[in-house]
Order: structure tokens, then sequence, then C-alpha cells
């Protein structure tokens, strides 16, 4: 690795001052600022540890060869000990990407490139010392697009054998291969920030196959597990994070990457785990096994499997979830009587009647499948539950804790609801250990687990922060912002902002409408066409004959967030998009954007609008109530329903530390800490009318 050290100079003095001093004296030709350079490193000594000539940047440690130990990972892989550090001579760059300032960083490393270039052209050991020759060797021993292939200073013919530049590893490209691939991997993560989503993969792409330094190497599995993670593409994630278990970092990290590894391996569908068997690792055998049998439904399915996984890998270091997924499955199945608190009359009436309706579509939904496994003699047809039901009408009980006491005195083992937010606010004060899964949030989560309660809900602040995340993913970086007026509105601008500003995106315009009269207005002033429109009519004065001139929006914008409270809003403004000239930025909304109708007529004005969508509605199954329409309002509430079912039957399952995601028919959803379920919907587009998963 190239780099300078200068005696008794700290890296903020020479990066800061000799910036300075570039940016400053402008009248400085570069021959100055190169013989500057050159005094400089003629009055340094070399780094301790270093070949004789070679200089390093203060606190900057010698290269030494990669070594290998016996594997403290989860792979069966040997891991590699590298000193993962960030050249020092980059922590400008850093510091910007850090402010999500891709200029700033972009200027940075280009300075940092200009100022580098004197010191790191290679000379071959007894080559004459022609300044042209050396000049087309360096272009021609550097990659086409490497930072140091253009534009090589000469180097002075003074030069001994012992000052060419060398690595410990034992050869002279080495070290300029090093710095090659961190000036690719900084190019990579600003083209990631400008929002160049394909240029940034290509960069990765290249820097991979390339067998760039083992620090660099770590940081592309780093920001890969970040990209995956943003895309929820848990396939992608789990090979970065193989990647990334082949380093040793301290005691904590092969732990935090065993929690992720856990949680990706959950996400992924049966079918998606069979096919990872072929693309992982032998060593992550057993850790596909487990996740594939912890999403097995009947208890005695999973306690069989478990004792069978426990035979084949008794000291494996996936042993203990092993072992507390067993005593949460027998905990699951001495679950017997379950009372359903929910409003079955008052003005809550249809909603509670929804979600009681889609609890009991699945419980018989259950019975019917192992009646039929049973019909066919199927040898792993599992004994039917033995599970009792208990309704209690919330609409009339007041306070809660009368319908509470009801179930308790009951027997119930567990507990589903209340759907209010109020009346879920009251049971917290008086809760005791029954197991809880409430069908609304608390308004001010404690941040601490809620001993023996799962918060199950709809809530929308959970679609906001995905769709940020989804848009940045695709690229959005300036976007222009829609929204509701009224405290709905209010919600979900900030949860959204909050997540979109972390990112680094920006909103280059917002626009609150009210009434359906105010759309068009609110649009023209977003995609700022008024100050088109007075350009073209001061157009129009200047000339005495017609003039033909049309308005244009601002170009500086990569999408439109669109969240509107239900599809009668979004279909209204998706074709004042079109009209106003924005039909060509991609449009992102949430699920209350969906008409949730199988007819493309009825979704015709939704073509080319992204939305988060709950899985039924494009996993085309036969999940539909019993002579109902899930195309009603009420449809979510019927999926929140079937998900408190089947967290009934995996409540115990369903902690942190065991199973944090469960794919359910609202949304997937993950056991956060303090007992919270955060949901994460699938987005999908409208394309000629038909919703599709993208």
């Amino acid at each position: 690795m190239y780099s300078i050290r200068l005696c008794h100079l700290s890296l903020e003095g020479v990066v800061g001052r000799y910036t300075k001093l570039i940016y400053r004296s402008a009248s400085m030709s570069k021959i100055g600022i190169a013989l500057l350079l050159i005094a400089v490193l003629n009055g340094c000594g070399s780094a301790p540890g270093l070949p004789p000539g070679r200089v390093a940047f203060p606190g900057e440690q010698p290269i030494s060869e990669p070594v290998t130990r016996p594997s403290t990972d989860n792979s069966g892989q040997e891991q590699e000990v590298f000193d993962l550090s960030v050249p020092p001579l980059f922590a400008a760059v850093e510091e910007a990407l850090a402010r999500h300032d891709w200029l700033a960083a972009k200027t940075a490393l280009d300075v940092l490139q200009t100022s580098m270039k004197p010191s790191v052209v290679p000379i071959k050991v007894g080559a004459p010392m022609n300044p042209e020759a050396t000049r087309q060797e360096s272009t021609r021993s550097s990659p086409p697009d490497s930072p140091l292939s253009s534009k090589a200073a000469p180097v002075s013919e003074d030069r001994t054998e012992e000052e060419t530049p060398t690595s410990t590893s034992g050869g002279p490209a080495t070290d300029k291969t090093g710095i090659d691939a961190w000036f690719a991997f900084y190019n990579g993560l600003i083209e990631w920030e400008r929002g160049r989503i394909d240029e940034y993969q290509r960069v990765a792409t290249q820097l991979r196959s390339s067998s760039p330094p083992g620090a660099v190497r770590y940081r592309i599995a780093q920001k890969e597990l970040e990209v995956a993670s943003l895309a929820n593409d848990s396939g992608r994630a789990l090979a970065a994070i193989v990647d990334l278990q082949q380093y040793t970092l301290s005691e904590d990290g092969p732990s935090e990457l065993t929690e992720l590894l856990w949680g990706h391996l959950q996400q992924l569908s049966s079918k998606d785990l069979a096919k990872l068997r072929q693309t992982l690792p032998l060593g992550y055998q057993p850790w596909i096994n487990l996740a594939a049998l912890s999403r097995m439904e009947q208890p005695e399915e999973v306690l069989a499997s478990i004792e069978a996984w426990t035979l084949q890998h008794g000291e494996h270091s996936a042993l203990p979830i092993a072992e507390s997924l067993r005593s949460a499955t027998q905990a699951d199945s001495s679950i017997e009587r379950v009372a359903i608190l929910a409003p079955i009359s008052g003005p809550l009436e249809r909603a509670g009647a929804a979600v009681s309706d889609g609890v009991f579509f699945e419980f018989y939904r259950d019975l019917k499948i192992n009646q039929q496994q049973r019909q066919n003699r199927s040898a792993v047809a599992p004994s039917p539950r033995n599970l009792t039901f208990l309704l209690v009408d919330t609409g009339k009980a007041d306070p809660v804790n009368v319908a509470y006491g009801e179930a308790k005195d009951w027997g119930a083992d567990l507990i589903i609801g209340p759907l209010e937010k109020r009346r879920v606010e009251q049971l917290f004060e008086f809760q005791e250990k029954t197991p809880l899964i409430t069908l609304n949030r608390r308004e001010q989560p404690s941040g601490e687990l809620e001993s023996g309660v799962l918060q199950l809900s709809l809530a929308p602040e959970d679609e906001a922060s995905q769709l940020a995340e989804a848009a940045f993913a695709d690229g959005l970086r300036r976007v222009v912002l829609l929204r509701p007026e009224g405290e709905w509105g209010d919600r979900m601008e900030g949860a959204l902002l909050s997540r979109w500003n972390t990112l680094g995106g920006r909103v280059a315009s917002a626009g609150v409408y009210g009434a359906m009269s105010t759309y068009s207005d609110v649009l023209r002033a977003a995609l700022d066409l008024d100050a088109s429109g007075e350009r073209n009519r001061s157009m129009r004065r200047l000339f005495s004959s017609r003039v033909e001139v049309e308005d244009r929006r601002r170009k500086d914008l990569d999408g439109i967030f669109m969240l509107c409270r239900n599809a009668e809003e979004a279909r209204a403004l998706k074709p004042l998009i079109d009209y106003h000239y924005a039909g060509d930025l991609p449009v992102y909304a949430v699920s209350t954007a969906d008409t949730r109708s199988s007819d493309p007529n009825a979704n015709r004005d939704l073509n080319g609008v992204r939305l988060l969508t709950m899985p039924w509605r494009v996993a085309r199954d036969d999940f539909e109530p019993p002579g109902g329409d899930l195309s009603g309002a009420l449809s979510p509430l019927f999926a929140l329903g079937a998900d408190a079912y089947h967290l009934s039957q995996h409540y115990h399952r369903s902690q942190a530390s065991l199973m944090p995601y469960y794919s359910g028919r609202s949304a997937e959803l993950n056991t956060q800490r303090d007992g919270v379920l955060k949901r994460r919907l699938i987005l999908a587009e409208f394309d000629r009318g038909v919703l599709r998963r993208r």
C-alpha cells in the first residue's frame, strides 16, 4: 500500500495543510506542488517494520500476510485474520460518505489521487531511467479504470533499488494493487450514494474478482449485506454473511453475524432453503436444516425433527438455539384454550368480526389439511390439535379488565386481543403472566420486553419506513413527497422522512393535498410547473407572433412518494402525475393505495405504481373467507386474525432469540426485543392492471 510518512506531523496536518495550500495557491504550478511533496518525502524516514525507502502515514501498520486459525464461526471454514482498518489517508472520504455527501467524498478522493501520483509510479529494478518509458510502463501495469493509470508524474532518476516500492508479501505491485483497490472501492461507494446502482454493482463485482486486500474484501461484504437488507434480499444477504465470516474482528463479531445468519435464513421459504443447500458451503447445512424445521407448524413435527438434528449435529454451535427451540415448542404444545377479545357489537362490530373470522378460517383450514393427510395415510400427518376457543365481546365489556377476567376465569392458556388501541393501553396496566397477543400496538413502546406479550398490529408507520428503504435500494435519492393533510398524513410523513434522511435521501419538494379539487394545483407546485409556466408566458411576451411553448417539470427528481389513505386518492393522483409531465418517474405507495381487486379494469389507473402489499395479494392461493370478498376494506383485519391464530401456535417460539421471523398473511413479522411484531410487506407493481411481485 503506497502512502506517505511525514515526520512529527499528524495526518490532519498533512492532508489539511497541503490540500488548503493546493486550493489557495492557484498560481502554484503542478511542478511546484510535486517538488514540495518530494521535499517532504526526502526529509522523512521509513516507518518501522517497513522496507528501506517504504514510507507510511503515522499509525499505519505494515501489510502482513493473512494468517489462518481454527474456525470459530458457524461454517466450518478457517477464518482469515487481517488488519481490517481503513488506511488513514482516506479519512476525509470516509467522513464525507458518513454524511452521505457524495460530492465532498468525490472531491476529497480526487485531491488525494492527485497528491499521491508522484509517489506511486512503480519502477522496474534495473530498468533505464527514462521518464517517458516509466510513464508508459505505469500506464500499462495499471487497470484501465485505475486512478493511477493516467497523468503519472516522472520519477526522479536518483531513485535506487532500495527505494523501489515493495510490500512485505514480496511483490513490487502488491502495494499499488492494494491502493488501487481502495480507490476503486470508494469510487463504488460514491456511485451508490449517487443512486447509480448498476455502476456500484459493476465496481463491486470487478473488485471481488480481482483478489483485493482482505480489508477491502471485508468492506465490500459489509456493503453487500447493507444493500441486500435494504432490498429485502435474504439470499444475497446470506452470501455476504458467508464472506464476512471468513474474517475475525472481535469476540462480538461472530455472535452478531450468527444472529444475522439465523434471521435471514428464517426469512426464506422452504423452497428457497432447498435451493440454498446447493450454493452455501457444506458447513452451513446444519443451519439450513434447523431453519427449515423451525418453520413447521405442528409441535410434534418440530420436536421429532429437533431430536434427529441433535443426534446428527450434537456438537454444532447452533445447539443452544436447537435446545431453546425444543423447550419453546414443548411449551407451545401445551396451549389448548385460546380466548379472543374482540368487539363483536357496537361501532367496531364489523372489524371485530373480520378478525375473529380470520382466526377461525385458519383453524378450520388446518383441520381440513390434517384430515386430508390422514385420509391419504400420510406418514407425516400430525395428530389434530385439541384447541378450544372462547370469543369475548369487548364492545360491551368496559373497562377491558372485565373481558380479560372472563378469559382468565375460563382458564385461557393464551389470549388474542383486544383490537382497540385504548383497550390495549389499559390492558398493560394489569396484565398478568397469561400469554397475550394484542391486535394493536402501544402508542409509546417501552423499549423493554413486556413479559408474556406479543404486540401484533397493522401499524402504517412500519410501511412508511420500509417504503423509504425499498426506494433507496432502487436508486432514488431526490424525491417529491405527496401526502394528505391531517394527523394520518403527519404520522406517515414523519415515519418515512425519519428513515429516508437517515439513509441519505433528500426530499426536493413536498405537496400536502386536501379535497380532490386541490390535487392538480398541489402537483403543479411540487413539480415546479408554476415557475415553468411563468417562463413560458415571458417568452410569449417577447414575440409578436404566436409561439408554441410547453411546460416542463423540474429535472432533478428520481421519483415520487405517494402516501395515500385509500385507493380512490391513488387512482385520482396517478393519472394527474402522468398528465403533469412526470409519468417517467417511478411512484411508490403504501398498501392503503391498493384496490385489493383482481379486476384489471379497476386497477388500470394505477399502472406503474410500486406499492407495498400483503403477501396474500401476490400469493395466488386459496386465502379467502367463506362466501366473503377480500377486496373490501376489512380484508387486512381478516389477514391479521389469520396471523394471530398461527402466532398462538408459535407463541413461545416467536421470541427474538428463537424465531424472530414469521411469514404471515398480513406481512412478514419480525419479533423485536420489546415484543413488538414489526411488519415487512411485499414490494409489488401494477402491470396492465395486475399486481405482480417485483
